[in-house]
């Protein structure tokens, strides 16, 4: 079925509707235990496609089931997909606007309120999850910067249009990665999160369910896929400042996992050392993110790289710098001596609302990391 003359120019394919003891007349039609004048109805369709942002994505999905009888909505095969080429997607927008590419094999609602939903339109499940999913994200800061805030961000979804209260959502072996070329820059710095896992308790914006049970998210993951996070979210998504928090560890890993950002952002490079283990605690709104993160490590070691490009990454300015920077500035182990205590990284960042949650997350991350190693901040702002 195609639906002409629409911008998202939607097409749906094998769409197959079955209504259960369907009876049409106004007792009906006032009956709380019927969904549309019928006691259950059952839709499911083949794959469809439709146009997002128009005409810059693709949305598809392979597969749908609505079951109003079982409280079931699982969509499969999700992906949104740009229509043109990373350059081309960029002069057409004419900014520095995130390019994504998105995958979910599966995205399952159970016990969902079909009578909630069809009266009031709001959602209301026992469990919202999303299985594999991929989310792929490449931007340019040689473009102009975007005018608009992001809309991946929690302030966001304080205007859904409609009430939303999920008991558990769960999201499994979630895999993210986000190549970002600097001001100024032209190699992209990669930043990875991989088999993460997460599992949210009362996911709402309900004002009164949100100030009895605020949101819960225990996560796990990898960050660069060699560094083990774990971690407790805490966040209300009625909070006006989009107020959230993380309390969480990270490591063991090399410091060399951070090369793949530092170097061609900051054009410095972690040749020595390894994480024991890092705690933080970090409170984030609108304004930006503040808190503390303690690292334990040793044996830390840097060189500092010619911005020029070439097979040589060294030259003798920049020697003589390394030597500089590991005698004089960076804390080459933390704590310096066994008897001492550990060096606080503090965590003070401000926050562009251009940009997405992910962005500050990660930024709040290794801002703390590089002021717990004595980096000075000139070079910290590069790196982030």
């Amino acid at each position: 079925m195609r639906l002409p003359g629409l911008s998202v120019a939607p097409v749906v394919r094998a769409i197959e509707v079955k209504g259960n003891d369907l009876w049409v007349d106004s007792l009906s039609a006032l009956d709380t235990k019927r969904i549309f004048y019928a006691r259950a109805w059952r839709v499911s369709t083949g794959p469809a496609t439709g146009l997002i942002d128009a005409p810059y994505y693709r949305a598809r999905y392979e597969k749908l089931v609505l079951d109003t009888s079982t409280g079931l909505a699982q969509a499969d095969g999700l992906t949104l997909t740009p229509t043109m080429s990373t350059p081309e997607f960029a002069l057409r927008k004419a900014q520095s606007v995130p390019r994504m590419v998105v995958q979910i094999p599966q995205l399952r609602l159970a016990g969902l309120d079909y009578g909630l939903l069809a009266r009031e339109g709001n959602l209301v499940a026992g469990l919202l999850e999303l299985r594999n999913p991929r989310f792929q994200v490449t931007s340019n800061a040689n473009y102009p910067q975007p005018a608009r805030p992001s809309s991946v961000t929690p302030e966001q979804l304080q205007k859904l249009p409609f009430r939303l209260n999920v008991a558990l959502a769960r999201i499994v072996n979630f895999n993210f990665r986000s190549a970002e070329i600097v001001k100024g820059g032209s190699v992209p710095g990669i930043f990875t999160l991989t088999r993460f896992n997460a599992s949210i308790t009362h996911l709402t914006n309900v004002p009164a369910v949100a100030a009895a049970h605020p949101s819960i998210g225990r996560v796990s993951g990898w960050l660069q896929d060699k560094c083990l996070v774990e971690g407790v979210f805490r966040f209300n998504l009625r909070d006006p400042q989009g107020g959230h928090s993380f309390t969480g560890s990270f490591g063991p890993a090399p410091f060399a996992i951070l090369n793949s950002v530092s170097e061609p952002a900051a054009f410095i490079r972690f040749d020595k050392g390894r994480v024991e283990r890092i705690l933080c605690k970090v409170q984030f709104t609108k304004q930006g993110a503040n808190g503390t993160l303690w690292a334990r490590y040793s044996d830390l070691k840097v060189s500092l790289l010619k911005k020029k490009p070439g097979p040589d990454k060294k030259n003798l300015l920049t020697r003589a710098g390394s030597l500089l920077t590991n005698t004089f500035i960076v804390r080459d182990n933390n704590p310096r001596k066994p008897s001492q205590r550990l060096e606080p990284g503090p965590v003070q960042i401000d926050r562009d609302l251009r940009y997405s949650v992910f962005r500050v997350w990660r930024v709040a991350v290794v801002d703390g990391m590089l002021s717990s190693f004595g980096v000075p901040e000139v070079i910290a702002d590069k790196v982030e």
